[in-house]
């Protein structure tokens, strides 16, 4: 099977570079943090909490400064997961660094600074390891596990993608965003009030490499991070 070019394919899965490459192979992406100029860091207290606590953040002369209150978001059923760790149809949201690579939703574009692509009915995302799709948009569906965009309903109301698992590794699962909440937990996710997701993809800018940390407290110091105090 040929993996399946959908027309949007370009803006929503990006192709890897040999930085992004070089970044990925670097405990739980810690790599991808050179170069972020915009942060979201969600934060729990361990790693079986189904909550967490998120804030924007911008990086001005070395020190990341909020951009933003904080808010509370919904994890994964499962708890969390180390990126290098996490299997799919586990619940658990990969916990590290994830670069935001692309916009899209039910609704009309918001205003986003990205390229924002509005799914239509038949837009489907692969999540078949056996498929040359695995964790790739499609039009139409392509049988096997998948999930079908337009039946998600008001959490895919506006979503941003990250790059997890873009080496298409088996087993290791795809499709894990950022997007509205749902009436529960995510299946690996990271969820977020509709007011709160409008306001973080209108802010991430491509050209500031936005990144999503995802921690428990006990280890965000080995990040090595400087943040400004709150004033």
């Amino acid at each position: 099977e040929l993996a399946y070019l959908h027309p949007m394919g370009a803006a929503l899965a990006p192709a890897l570079t040999k930085e992004d490459i070089a970044a990925h192979a670097t405990p739980r992406h810690q790599g991808l943090l050179e170069g972020a100029g915009q942060m979201l860091l969600v934060v729990s207290e361990g790693w079986k909490d189904k909550t967490a606590n998120a804030r924007r953040y911008e990086l001005k002369d070395g020190v990341w400064t909020p951009a933003g209150e904080e808010f509370s978001v919904r994890l994964g059923y499962g708890g969390l997961a180390y990126i290098e760790d996490r299997r799919q149809n586990t619940g658990k949201v990969p916990a590290g660094v994830m670069r935001i690579t692309s916009a899209f939703g039910l609704k009309p574009d918001p205003g986003c600074i990205f390229p924002y692509y509005q799914a239509a009915e038949d837009d489907y995302w692969t999540l078949d390891p056996d498929s040359a799709n695995y964790n790739l948009p499609r039009q139409g569906s392509g049988g096997g596990d998948e999930e079908h965009l337009f039946s998600m309903g008001e959490q895919y109301n506006y979503v941003l993608n990250t790059d997890y698992n873009r080496e298409q590794e088996e087993g290791k699962g795809g499709a894990i965003f950022l997007h509205c909440n749902g009436k529960g937990n995510t299946a690996g996710c990271v969820s977020m009030a509709e007011s709160d997701m409008q306001r973080l993809i209108t802010w991430v800018d491509p050209v500031q490499k936005p990144v999503v940390l995802v921690t428990v407290r006990d280890e965000l110091g080995g990040y090595g991070l400087a943040f400004a105090p709150d004033r």
